[in-house]
C-alpha cells in the first residue's frame, strides 16, 4: 500500500510495505458499514480526480517524530514542493533540518540533488512517474515527498491494506470544508481529510504507527495549485554546473555526511 510511502520522503524515513494477507479472516468477510462505503468512495473519487490532472502542484507543511539515541521521540518540521507534470515529470524539493534537497524526474531519468553540498546522483528510471516512483523505493529505499498523491490510481493504492474505515463527516479545516475519515490496518492508524468542494482534494493527511515504541505520528497539510499551472520544459531538466559534483552511488550521496 503506497500510503507508507508518505513517511519514508526523499532522505527521510524507510518503511517497507508490508505483504497482504492470502487469508480472509472472519473480520474481512464481514459486510461494509455505510460510513466505511462513503469514506472509501471519497477517496476513489479523490484519486480519480488527481488522475485526471495533466499538471498540478502543492506545497506540504510536514511534521513527523524522530527518535534520539536516548528512544525519546523528537518533533521534526519540513517544507515539502512538488510539482507533477504527466506522465513522467516531477520536480520535488525538501526544506528541514537537514538543509535543502531535491529530486527531479524527466522521462525516464532521475537526478537527486543535495544543493548545499553541490552533489548529485542520476540513474535511469521507467517513464511512467509511478513506475519511477518504484524504482527509487524498492530498488534505492528512497521515495519522493507525498507520493501517495502523485501514483496513479492513488485512490485504490491507499486503501489497499486497510482493515476499518469510518467517515466522521464534514467538519471546517482551516476555514474550508472537507470529509473527514478515519482507517486502521496493520500496525497504523491514519486520517484523511478532502475538500467537500467541486475539487476533492487531500487537504491533510495524520499516520501514527501504532505498533512502534511511542507510537511515532506523521502529519502534513497540503496547499494545492490547480488554476494557471503552465510549466516549461527546463522546469524538470536538471543541468549541473562546473562546481557540482556526480557521485557513482546512492549510498555515496546519502552517506557524504559521514565523509565531510
Amino acid at each position: 500500500m503506497k500510503i507508507k510511502i508518505i513517511i519514508t520522503m526523499l532522505l527521510g524515513i524507510v518503511l517497507n510495505n508490508a505483504p497482504a494477507s492470502a487469508q480472509s479472516t472472519d473480520t474481512d468477510l464481514q459486510p461494509s458499514t455505510p460510513t466505511e462505503i462513503q469514506g472509501e468512495e471519497i477517496v476513489r473519487s479523490m484519486g480519480n480526480f488527481l488522475d485526471g490532472l495533466s499538471q498540478f502542484s502543492f506545497v506540504a507543511n510536514v511534521n513527523y517524530d524522530r527518535a534520539l539515541p536516548s528512544e525519546q521521540l523528537i518533533e521534526v518540521h519540513e517544507i515539502h514542493e512538488v510539482a507533477v507534470r504527466r506522465p513522467g515529470q516531477l520536480r520535488a524539493t525538501v526544506l528541514g533540518e537537514n538543509g535543502l534537497r531535491a529530486v527531479v524526474i524527466n522521462n525516464g531519468t532521475a537526478t537527486l540533488v543535495d544543493p548545499i553540498s553541490r552533489k548529485y546522483f542520476q540513474c535511469s528510471v521507467p517513464e511512467s512517474l509511478g513506475e519511477a516512483t518504484d524504482v527509487l523505493v524498492i530498488d534505492l529505499g528512497l521515495s519522493l515527498p507525498n507520493a501517495d498523491f502523485i501514483y496513479e490510481d492513488a485512490g485504490t493504492l491507499l486503501l489497499a491494506d486497510v482493515k476499518r474505515s469510518e467517515y466522521l463527516g464534514v467538519v471546517l479545516l482551516d476555514g474550508q470544508a472537507c470529509h473527514h475519515i478515519a482507517f486502521a490496518q496493520d500496525g497504523l492508524d491514519w486520517q484523511l481529510w478532502v475538500s467537500a468542494g467541486v475539487h476533492p482534494l487531500p487537504q491533510r493527511i495524520s499516520l501514527q504507527y501504532v505498533d512502534r515504541p511511542g507510537k511515532p505520528r506523521f502529519s502534513a497539510s497540503l496547499e494545492w495549485h490547480l488554476s494557471g499551472v503552465r510549466y516549461g520544459d527546463t522546469a524538470f531538466t536538471f543541468v549541473a554546473d562546473d562546481t557540482m559534483q556526480l557521485l557513482n552511488s546512492i549510498d555515496e550521496f546519502l552517506l557524504r555526511k559521514d565523509s565531510e
